[in-house]
């Protein structure tokens, strides 16, 4: 399932963890008194945990990352470096959580079945998933932030895509949703540019042309209802 040489630098490509805060904040507060602990999943030197911790002190968090990234340095007591085997044996550890954040980690991940399977393991039946992936309809992107631009990504995802992942793997969809974030950052224009394009006759052009300009990674918060058949 995972293989250290697919996280080279994951910190590098992902340095502004923080700006996904303000979101993850929000969805806590919504389901504040269900959530006591909090993982997260490939969380680099630990920033955005520490933010977190520092607006939920009485909650309990705890992040893991693999063992090799091009870290500086790791900023947070409770974030776990790991290796390969070590990585992968702590979603066999027993361990619970009512809230897990994985952040564009799917992309690297081989067996994606199998890595949310363990990913249900360490939920909680009710618990929260949020899941960050990129779309595969950002090839107007640049590059730091477009699928093809980093040769260590497998997989990019849909959102019919995803949904059928985390639907066999015994989650239900809470939320779900892409930015439109192509047009602000390459014209800096944020208006609904699939709306302008119903001049135009052909559905296909307009649906293609509208899933490229929404292209923004795809968020989702899912929600544990039950175990994965083995």
């Amino acid at each position: 399932m995972f293989n250290s040489k697919y996280f080279t630098s994951l910190k590098k490509l992902h340095p502004d963890r923080e700006k996904y805060y303000d979101y993850l904040t929000c969805k806590i507060d919504e389901h504040d008194s269900e959530i006591k602990s909090i993982l997260e999943i490939g969380c680099g030197d630990g920033h955005l945990v520490e933010l977190l911790q520092r607006k939920y002190p009485d909650k309990e968090f705890q992040g893991i990352d693999i063992h090799g990234l091009e870290m500086n340095h790791v900023n947070y007591q409770k974030v776990n470096i790991l290796n390969s085997d070590e990585f992968n044996n702590f979603f066999k550890s027993g361990n619970t959580f009512d809230f897990i954040i994985c952040m564009m980690v799917l992309e690297h991940i081989s067996d994606v079945f199998l890595f949310i399977k363990n990913i249900n393991n360490l939920l909680r039946v009710g618990g929260y998933l949020y899941l960050s992936v990129p779309n595969v309809f950002n090839i107007m992107m640049p590059d730091s932030e477009n699928f093809f631009g980093d040769y260590t990504h497998i997989r990019p995802f849909t959102k019919k895509g995803i949904t059928r992942l985390l639907t066999d793997c015994s989650f239900s969809i809470n939320e779900i949703s892409s930015g439109q974030k192509v047009m602000k950052r390459i014209c800096g224009i944020p208006f609904d540019f699939t709306r302008a394009m119903f001049t135009f006759k052909s559905k296909y052009l307009l649906k293609m042309i509208g899933r490229i300009v929404n292209a923004g990674p795809i968020k989702v918060v899912a929600i544990k209802i039950g175990r994965v058949a083995e």
